[in-house]
């Protein structure tokens, strides 16, 4: 089973459409085509195809964009993943672990409380080996070099539990 903190799916409602609407728009290019049409650089034909190409993405765009929420409520009701909400212990250890200067985000710092004591949950109720499988390097007991962050690490060290870069389990 996967045990996600319900924060991560609000963290990825503010986050998806923030990183992932598109640094140009088409906006750019559909001056760029008129300009080049007007120049004769375009022929009106491949203008018009262009345009279309244009809407084609911006269309793409917002849809996958407005359907962002209900897909993450979707994965969070998926056979298999545990949604779990952050409790009062959780938010008290978050103010108990950003007081140890970690440099992390809010959210970040709920995530890697969330985690830390829902592993001694699970370790309570019979659960041997855990992972913990994370994308933002911020939570990674490691900076980009491989080498550790020592705080971040005991942390991990004090629950015994095993941090994945990703998803396949191979880092």
């Amino acid at each position: 089973a996967l045990f996600i903190p319900a924060i991560c799916f609000a963290e990825a409602r503010e986050t998806i459409p923030r990183r992932f609407i598109p640094k140009n728009t088409s906006d750019d290019f559909r001056k760029f085509v008129r300009w080049a049409k007007g120049e004769n650089k375009v022929s009106p034909e491949d203008a018009e195809i262009a345009f279309r190409i244009f809407d084609q993405f911006d269309g793409l765009v917002r849809n996958e964009l407005n359907e962002a929420p209900s897909r993450l409520e979707k994965l969070a009701h998926q056979q298999g993943i545990n949604c779990f909400p952050l409790s009062e212990r959780m938010l008290e250890f978050q103010v108990e672990v950003g007081s140890i200067s970690l440099d992390l985000k809010p959210f970040d710092l709920a995530i890697l409380a969330a985690i830390l004591i829902k592993v001694a949950d699970l370790k309570s109720q019979g659960y041997e080996i855990l992972g913990f499988c994370e994308l933002d390097s911020d939570l990674l007991p490691w900076d980009k070099k491989g080498d550790p962050k020592s705080k971040l690490k005991e942390l991990y060290d004090n629950v015994n539990l095993q941090v994945y870069k990703g998803f396949s389990l191979s880092e």
